[in-house]
């Protein structure tokens, strides 16, 4: 993005998705959160093409699930190095967050000038934890997006939607990803919502929706999300 320089916020208002073609999952041995577990046996190559049409994962003649469309991997250009886009970090990457959506805001911190924003691996539908690893229902999609910049202290991706504000942090073992998502929380209501660290870590004990979106990548992704509900009584 023209003008983005180190340390600006690069906010990404996802503004449509429209979803082409037929939607695709499936099962490979090693990949998903259980490869081999206690050494029981997979499942083998297994693999689905479902049609996608009229807001519906068409799942069998009997199953229809309704289309949740979302952008699974989401990044800016990393501080140091280069990643995959299956790797996950500060700088984004593969969350598969199903916030990531239209309707909703994806925030990074720039790392290099012109921030170098990385979008793909869309879904029609994921499950909390993506189990399977190949899926979600995978799928081409046209995005529209809107690019804006702004100053904050952050370091890991936020994410805002009409009716929330959530934090994401990335990590082995899942228990960390989670810390981190809710340290970001704190400094996210410490800053902007005038919220007192300790203040904020203990409204979190209370009012926190949290979970893991997916547990199959090299790290973990975990969300922590506040209602603007309650960031409203503190106006």
């Amino acid at each position: 993005m023209a003008g983005a320089t180190p340390g600006d916020l690069l906010r990404l208002d996802v503004l449509d998705m429209r979803l082409e073609g037929l939607g695709f999952t499936s099962l490979w041995p090693g990949i998903g959160i259980f490869p081999d577990w206690v050494r029981r046996k997979e499942f083998g190559i297994q693999t689905r093409v479902d049609e996608v049409d009229a807001g519906v994962v068409h799942w069998s003649d009997k199953v229809k699930l309704p289309v949740q469309p979302m952008i699974g991997v989401a990044a800016v250009a990393p501080l140091l190095g280069s990643v995959m886009t299956v790797d996950n970090g500060p700088h984004g990457g593969n969350l598969d967050a199903q916030e990531v959506a239209p309707g909703n805001a994806i925030m990074f911190r720039v790392h290099h000038e012109g921030a170098h924003l990385f979008l793909g691996d869309c879904h029609a539908l994921q499950g909390d934890g993506e189990c399977n690893g190949m899926g979600a229902i995978e799928i081409a999609a046209v995005v529209k997006v809107q690019m804006s910049l702004e100053p904050a202290r952050m370091t890991w991706p936020r994410i805002e939607t009409p009716t929330h504000i959530g934090t994401l942090g990335c990590a082995r073992p899942l228990e960390d990803a989670m810390r981190i998502a809710f340290e970001e929380m704190v400094f996210w209501l410490e800053d902007e919502h005038r919220v007192p660290a300790p203040e904020a870590y203990m409204l979190l004990g209370q009012i926190a929706e949290a979970r893991c979106t997916q547990m199959v990548n090299p790290i973990y992704t975990y969300i922590c999300k506040v209602s603007k509900d309650v960031l409203a009584q503190y106006r």
